[in-house]
């Protein structure tokens, strides 16, 4: 579900909005950066947090960057 938002939100704002590819790509950066870093600190944010609370926060950090969008 993830790889197929990043297809559809290219290709809305490619022949939506009629950006560029490098423009496009740029407005991406702020949605894969949290899936990137966080990925690395996920098994320790469980161990602390518990599953729920790490899911809750990150659907929250990747709102906020399609927000951004």
């Amino acid at each position: 579900g993830t790889f197929g938002l990043f297809y559809v939100n290219a290709s809305l704002l490619q022949y939506g909005r009629g950006w560029s590819v490098l423009r496009t790509g740029v407005a991406i950066i702020p949605v894969t950066l949290p899936l990137l870093l966080g990925s690395r600190h996920v098994p320790a944010l469980v161990k602390r947090f518990g599953v729920p609370a790490t899911l809750t926060a990150a659907f929250v950090i990747t709102s906020g960057g399609l927000a951004g969008l």
